[in-house]
């Protein structure tokens, strides 16, 4: 499995021979086209783009500006929905204390999972440099799938707050939610790549240790949550979960068996070492989204820049017409298309 993004690469100075023959695997910033073969000063065959383009490497700086500006789009809209968070929790509070039907809240809590996914499409969007040869399976569309299936299982927690459903259910919930601690570990490592990118070792590092951070974190608070209804089940103390554990539909406390001290504690253990750290990651991780904020703004700046100052055609100015026919390598095999 690929991860759908590129290693970072330096600058490629010396991919081309005596004859300004490119002799090494290059693809084209525009489409992903692999220019080996290829006259430096000519036009990729694939879209027309000016191969000189292409010759810097993948730091976001030389990368497609449209592309590098959704990244700093998706980051943005991941601060807003932090705020827009807030604000619903604060929005769903009041609405239950002034009597209105807890149904208002779950809809309200639709808005910032809805944002979570389309922030999550945006930075996961496809480079396309790497639009021709991307495996069927890669790490983008991993994350992709995973922030979708992340909020199908947040969604029916809270749909569970207000209707009764089946325990069954809430299980496959929870093991949605799983998936999403594997989604947030590999959207940290794929944002990682981004810093590289960049370069910004720095960021590169601290994006390291936030990501095992907040995976620990939610894994441990997912154990937590698991312990609390495996005792509810076992001890017939719930069947079905609704608004609460003494809703219609479950057994009530005074006929099933009290939950084990043993339990508690396992629970509380667990909720604590996950729920102090993922404070202080949390924070932590805030920090991080202003920094690639501000890179990928500068990046995408300096990749408009870039391309602005870049010859339409072949070096040496004018548009250039291509001819078709074979390249031929040193080894006098050929190479690509002109």
């Amino acid at each position: 499995m690929t991860l759908g993004v590129p290693i970072s690469s330096p600058p490629q100075a010396t991919i081309v021979n005596p004859n300004q023959l490119i002799e090494q695997d290059m693809d084209c910033m525009s489409c992903g086209y692999n220019l080996r073969g290829l006259r430096l000063g000519g036009r990729c065959p694939e879209c027309g783009a000016a191969i000189s383009r292409s010759s810097f490497g993948n730091l976001l700086k030389y990368s497609d500006p449209d592309w590098v500006d959704q990244l700093r789009l998706g980051v943005l809209l991941m601060l807003w929905n932090i705020l827009v968070g807030f604000v619903i929790g604060l929005a769903s509070g009041l609405l239950r204390s002034l009597g209105f039907s807890a149904g208002w809240s779950v809809t309200l809590s639709l808005i910032p999972s809805g944002l979570t996914l389309w922030s999550m499409l945006l930075i996961t969007a496809q480079e396309p440099r790497i639009s021709l040869h991307e495996d069927t399976v890669s790490l983008r569309k991993f994350i992709r799938l995973g922030a979708l299936l992340n909020v199908v299982g947040a969604t029916i927690i809270q749909v569970a707050q207000t209707t009764l459903v089946p325990i069954w259910l809430i299980i496959l919930a929870l093991v949605l939610m799983l998936v999403g601690i594997g989604l947030y570990f590999g959207f940290f490592v794929y944002l990682r790549r981004f810093a590289m990118r960049i370069p910004d070792h720095s960021l590169a590092k601290s994006t390291g240790i936030v990501m095992w951070g907040v995976c620990v974190s939610y894994l441990l608070l997912s154990v937590a949550g698991a312990i609390g209804i495996t005792a509810a089940v076992t001890s017939g103390r719930l069947t079905r979960v609704g608004t609460s554990f003494g809703s219609v539909g479950s057994v009530p406390p005074s006929s099933g068996t009290a939950m084990g001290g043993g339990t508690i504690a396992g629970m509380t253990i667990f909720g604590c070492l996950g729920g102090i750290p993922i404070i202080v990651f949390g924070i932590w991780w805030l920090i991080l989204l202003f920094r690639y904020h501000r890179v990928f703004k500068q990046a995408a700046a300096e990749a408009r820049q870039f391309s602005a100052a870049q010859p339409d055609g072949a070096a040496g100015g004018g548009d250039v017409e291509v001819e078709a026919g074979i390249v031929e390598g040193e080894d006098g095999q050929g190479q690509g298309v002109l």
